[in-house]
């Protein structure tokens, strides 16, 4: 299914075809995960999107940035990058680099990830279960480096693999001015805490059913469609939620951190 949606007064297109696309979409567009972060990208921006999926941020921050400013999109799992290519196709994005890598602490070795849609998490068990695939690794401070880039803007989500990823980025987020990441676990948020000193943070749930609710109601045409194509999931996760009214995790939270003047 191609999506057809407006963007800062922009027609963009972008291919939904796996539940977990769908779930790309929802999560970026329509809950609006990273409002923060968007509203700080500016033309002529270098941003890196860590964990592009399909590349739903990727196409947002692409029309942000403009002819002037680049997008860094790193995807490592095949089937995303196929259809982040694709989704760069439809839009006619010439600002974007794509790097299929997975982030790591070490770069240039391969890894083994497990595949579950939306979700390519490290093994942790040396690749014993059925649907792995090996990614060759790199830092994001050899990005940086590699690319001899500046970054502005970091928006991550690696699904638990941030642990990793931010023990290398040193140089990275000495450039980087707004990051915006999903953390997973205790020990993402602990590792994450070593920049604290260098950014004012904060703490929101990953997840908005208020913002889901909202876009239903100004677009009722549009979200009736996408839930035909995905089969109803959404409505049916919203009716589940309000009937449960169960106490939701602390993880995954989606920081927000804007660099503090005395870093700047």
């Amino acid at each position: 299914m191609i999506v057809d949606f407006k963007f800062n007064n922009n027609k963009l297109k972008i291919n939904l075809e796996r539940r977990s696309d769908f779930a790309s979409f929802y999560q970026v567009f329509v809950e609006r995960s990273y409002p923060h972060l968007i509203n700080k990208i500016c033309e002529g921006d270098t941003v890196i999107d860590a964990g592009a999926n399909i590349g739903v941020f990727t196409i947002l921050a692409s029309v942000l940035v403009g002819k002037t400013g680049q997008v860094i999109a790193i995807e490592p799992d095949p089937e995303n990058l196929r259809l982040l290519r694709k989704n760069i196709q439809l839009n006619n994005l010439t600002n974007v680099q794509i790097i299929d890598k997975a982030l790591y602490k070490e770069s240039g070795i391969q890894i083994k990830f497990i595949q579950d849609g939306v979700m390519l998490q490290i093994s942790m068990d040396n690749g014993r279960q059925k649907n792995y695939v090996e990614v060759k690794t790199i830092t994001l401070d050899d990005i940086v480096n590699e690319f001899e880039i500046k970054p502005k803007i970091l928006k991550m989500d690696i699904e638990g693999a941030e642990k990793f990823a931010l023990l290398e980025a040193r140089k990275t987020m000495e450039y980087v001015n707004y990051f915006e990441m999903e953390i997973h676990s205790e020990e993402d948020y602990n590792v994450l805490m070593q920049y604290a000193k260098e950014f004012k943070l904060i703490e929101e749930p990953a997840e908005s059913l208020r913002n889901v609710i909202k876009f239903i109601l100004k677009n009722p045409l549009k979200v009736l469609n996408l839930e035909y194509h995905n089969r109803f999931r959404t409505t049916q996760r919203i009716l589940s939620s309000k009937i449960k009214k169960h106490k939701a995790s602390k993880y995954p939270l989606i920081i927000y951190g804007e660099k503090t003047l005395d870093y700047k």
